[in-house]
């Protein structure tokens, strides 16, 4: 029993365009065949493909193109018909011959087979008379297949994604390359684009551990300088090998200060997501209060390394507090667990009472500006307790006072690196469509 195969062919008319498409049909062997036909070749031609003997145990039907000349209307068609067929047999092979019928129906079964991804292509080729006919008993079937050309479209449409900071869609396009061909001038590029899109989709979720093993792996493998320098991203890669290994390895940082301000910036510039955008400032602004508290080791630590931003050291606390004061925060801690946590506004209160310079400007804004109601639109927002949307000016706004607070957060590093220099570090690179797709 024969596998099954849909053909869809193009019927022109002419002495030997019959023989030509019988021909093509014992070569391409399909199950079943679509005609596509204007009325003068339903009526002069199809007739002799349909009755001759090649055409036994096949099933066959015939679609009438509306205007035969229109490419547009052809390729129409052509694709509903493709998708009519895909939906009721989505595992079939399809094949496409389009040598016969006029200019526009050629072109255009061409054209909707590429687009819809049909499995292969023929046209009747061989010697021809006087007129440039091909004479009949003389025909050759050209068979090809564009498995390339639908992995370099795909690729194409991954590069395109991963310039977007779109890493998963672009790893689901790559995945579909992989069966097209196995020819290494392709699947390398594929891989390293795969793993580097792995690495940033890591990254863009924090997940700062497994984006730089990935990037870690990925420098180790063959040629892997040759291709990153090719598509004019090398610095960029190793700049970013570097900085994922210090923000691994430091657990307050200005370089994870810097990552979470240029991620809340992919999310509001690039992808217009103001809600997810702000949620990410909130996170920055509670970020740096920590950074400040570490710094006067008022966290306690966990198994003696990292630190417990739950939990404040009362003992810590003590010898920098007067006793009325601490009295206040040993009143407030939480009897089930001991801990004494302390909120963002409450953090940057106890900030400005040891006197930290960010703490004190922190509180002043949150009292005698609008920062108070800057953040509280992300707790009416939908990512923490309200339908609120965010507008663009709103998350503008709050971003250039985290501008402000991160100086002030980092005063002696903000000295060597400013923060418009890092922000350059970290901008996540974009790869040239004409470096990739050759």
């Amino acid at each position: 029993m024969l596998a099954e195969k849909i053909m869809l062919i193009s019927v022109g008319t002419g002495e030997t365009v019959a023989h030509g498409i019988i021909r093509s049909i014992a070569t391409n062997n399909p199950t079943d065949i679509i005609f596509l036909v204007t009325r003068e070749s339903e009526s002069k031609t199809l007739p002799k493909i349909v009755n001759d003997r090649i055409m036994q145990g096949r099933n066959y039907a015939s679609l009438l193109l509306a205007d035969s000349d229109d490419f547009d209307a052809v390729a129409t068609q052509v694709k509903q018909e493709i998708y009519r067929l895909r939906t009721k047999k989505p595992t079939t092979n399809i094949a496409i011959d389009f040598t016969s019928g006029t200019k526009a129906m050629s072109a255009a079964l061409v054209y909707a087979g590429i687009e819809c991804g049909v499995d292969s292509f023929s046209y009747i080729s061989g010697r021809r008379d006087s007129n440039g006919k091909v004479i009949s008993g003389e025909e050759k079937i050209i068979q090809f297949s564009l498995n390339r050309t639908y992995a370099k479209l795909l690729i194409r449409q991954a590069v395109e994604l991963f310039n977007t900071f779109r890493y998963d869609s672009c790893i689901a396009f790559l995945q579909q390359v992989k069966p097209l061909t196995a020819a290494p001038e392709i699947r390398q590029p594929v891989s390293v684009l795969d793993q580097l899109a792995a690495g940033y989709s890591a990254w863009d979720r924090f997940d700062i551990k497994s984006a730089y093993e990935i990037f870690f792996a990925l420098n180790k493998t063959d040629d892997i300088d040759k291709i990153l320098r090719a598509w004019g991203i090398k610095s960029k890669f190793e700049s970013h090998l570097q900085y994922l290994r210090m923000e691994r390895d430091q657990q307050f940082s200005l370089h994870q200060a810097i990552d979470l301000f240029a991620n809340a910036q992919r999310r509001a510039k690039t992808e217009k997501k103001f809600d997810d955008a702000l949620a990410r400032l909130y996170r920055l602004t509670e970020y740096l209060a920590q950074v400040r508290l570490a710094h006067y080791n008022l966290y306690k630590r966990v198994n003696n390394q990292e630190v417990d931003t739950e939990a404040i050291d009362l003992d810590r606390l003590a010898q920098l507090l007067p006793a009325q004061r601490l009295a206040t925060y040993r009143n407030r801690t939480d009897p089930s667990s001991g801990k004494l946590r302390l909120a963002l506004v409450e953090s940057y209160r106890l900030l400005a009472e040891l006197n930290d310079n960010l703490g004190k400007m922190f509180c002043n804004e949150y009292n005698q500006s609008d920062l108070k109601k800057l953040l509280t639109a992300r707790n009416t927002s939908i990512l923490a307790h309200g339908f609120q949307p965010i507008p663009e000016s709103l998350y503008d706004q709050l971003e250039k006072k985290l501008e402000r607070l991160i100086v002030v957060a980092f005063p002696e590093q903000h000295e060597h690196e400013t923060m418009s220099q890092l922000l350059k570090t970290i901008q996540f690179p974009k790869i040239s469509l004409e470096q990739i797709v050759t």
